[in-house]
């Protein structure tokens, strides 16, 4: 094949990490909360998970749209004298929507971090019927962010599932394995090319101290072929 039908490609990528949502969720002390006050809870896939405060056994559930919305409903039995340290641990064990980490913070709070990075839904409180917020509080710390291309984004997409991993795969396939060039832009970290095939490419980052896994913004030059003989 002669040199006219050789088909260089050079593809150049700049890289906007994501970040895992973490909230933090406020209980009540049964003193201040009223019967079948909720929260629904979100998973990044879409999962919900509404949680009821049951006081005394009452037994009467939420009615709001919100409630009956969400994908799982799961009654928190506390009763009265309990204090907000003690709700917010009822709540914390009888949460079993999963790709989430939750803390019990011992202060009458706990936390949610998504497993998985990107875009997802905040944590809504409501009271029972959902003309009003509740006695429950939701703040959100870190608001879930898929990673974005800025350049190159008609060239390829981006996955980025955890922390400091990144993985593009092009729009179109070479047809062999390229070669890549990484500039890291974020400072204190360093990256590197863990994988590279026809399809896709994959970057590790790392904090410069200590090597943790971490996050960090970066551009990609990407030069493949679509001549299976030539680079």
């Amino acid at each position: 094949m002669n040199s006219s039908q050789r088909r260089p490609r050079l593809l150049s990528f700049g890289v906007v990490t994501g970040a895992a949502q973490v909230e933090t969720v406020t209980a009540p002390a049964v003193a201040g909360a009223t019967q079948a006050d909720f929260i629904v809870i979100y998973n990044q896939a879409g999962a919900s998970e509404a949680l009821w405060l049951d006081i005394d056994a009452a037994g009467t559930a939420p009615t709001a749209a919100a409630y009956t919305a969400a994908t799982t409903k799961t009654k928190v039995s506390v009763v009265t004298g309990n204090s907000a340290i003690q709700v917010a641990a009822a709540i914390v064990a009888a949460i079993t929507l999963t790709g989430i980490t939750v803390v019990d913070n011992l202060d009458g709070t706990f936390s949610i971090t998504q497993n998985v990075y990107g875009a997802c839904s905040d944590a809504v409180p409501s009271n029972a019927a959902g003309s009003g917020a509740g006695s429950i509080t939701v703040a959100v710390g870190t608001q879930g962010l898929d990673s974005s291309l800025g350049e190159g984004k008609f060239d390829g997409t981006i996955t980025q599932t955890v922390a400091g991993t990144y993985v593009i795969t092009f729009e179109n396939n070479f047809l062999r394995i390229p070669e890549a060039g990484l500039t890291v832009k974020t400072d204190n970290r360093v990256g590197r090319i863990s994988a590279c095939t026809i399809s896709a490419i994959t970057i590790d980052m790392q904090n410069i101290v200590g090597g943790a896994t971490a996050d960090g913004d970066f551009s990609l030059l990407v030069l493949g072929s679509d001549d299976p003989d030539f680079v």
